[in-house]
């Protein structure tokens, strides 16, 4: 399967991807990669959001919806064409 797939590391980066920031006062800590969520991202979908880690793959799906995956799976999955 092809996917379109971008990295993520700040709010702009993936232009098409509707990620929406944090407060940037938010003190609490991602469970993922420990960092604030000031750092973070969110991507929402028709159902729920996602938090969206700076390092993070913004992937494509085939109905047009966005969705976060870790680097590593991501790199474990897919490979560049």
């Amino acid at each position: 399967m092809i996917v379109e797939a971008e990295r993520w590391f700040k709010l702009g980066d993936v232009k098409e991807a509707p990620i929406l920031g944090w407060d940037k006062s938010d003190k609490r800590l991602c469970f993922y990669c420990g960092k604030s969520f000031a750092k973070h991202g969110r991507c929402e979908t028709l159902e729920v959001y996602y938090v969206v880690c700076p390092g993070d793959y913004i992937i494509k799906d085939v109905e047009g919806e966005f969705c976060p995956c870790k680097p590593d799976i991501f790199e474990e999955i897919y490979e560049k064409l």
